[in-house]
């Protein structure tokens, strides 16, 4: 019993040492992350004239690389893109749609130990193709989420992600198509410092 506490004490402190060498102002975070959305993200079309109405859902995949610099110490401020591809069934069967779609993303984020929260806002544009049409579409959107940084190596991390997004889809009359939902996904970053 006492080995195992010992074990726990030093896998803690071993925790909060490396905290404190990647989150320090003036290092850098690269790295990315990936995720499978499912039919947790529930899509609505909203047309001139009509009322917002559930229709479908959406899955997709995207790659989401990102650079990051700490300000402070606790503190991230960076950029990333969001490549996309995802599709939408409607309720009752019909035609599915295919979007692809690319992003750009200013992020911040705040670390209390290992575990962080991000912000970020979305602005891209996307390609819908549906049936025998398709066309182009301006986007705009946010999103949320919590982490956790888990050590592979000094500088490398592992991080599980959980949050929640919302994306609008505008084309160039007056269509929008609002995506907004849960989502989970994992990520590799490097923890790089300037000294």
């Amino acid at each position: 019993m006492k080995k195992l506490r010992y074990v726990i004490l030093l896998l803690l402190s071993t925790t909060f040492m490396s905290y404190g060498q990647f989150a320090s102002m003036g290092n850098f975070l690269i790295g990315g992350s990936s995720t499978f959305e499912t039919s947790s993200t529930t899509s609505k079309y909203k047309s001139p004239g009509a009322s917002t109405v559930t229709s479908g859902r959406t899955t997709g995949f995207s790659l989401i690389p990102q650079v990051g610099y700490f300000i402070t110490d606790h503190i991230a401020a960076g950029a990333g893109m969001s490549l996309s591809t995802s599709t939408y069934k409607p309720d009752g069967g019909g035609n599915k749609a295919t979007t692809s779609s690319f992003t750009f993303s200013p992020f911040g984020r705040y670390y209390v130990n290992k575990f962080y929260g991000q912000a970020s806002f979305d602005v891209g544009t996307s390609h819908l193709k549906y049936v025998d049409t398709s066309s182009k579409n301006k986007i705009t959107g946010w999103s949320l989420l919590g982490g956790y940084a888990v050590n592979l190596s000094q500088m490398v991390t592992l991080e599980p992600q959980i949050g929640y997004s919302s994306i609008t889809y505008k084309d160039s009359g007056d269509t929008k198509r609002f995506n907004s939902g849960l989502f989970i996904r994992a990520g590799i970053y490097i923890y790089l410092s300037k000294k």
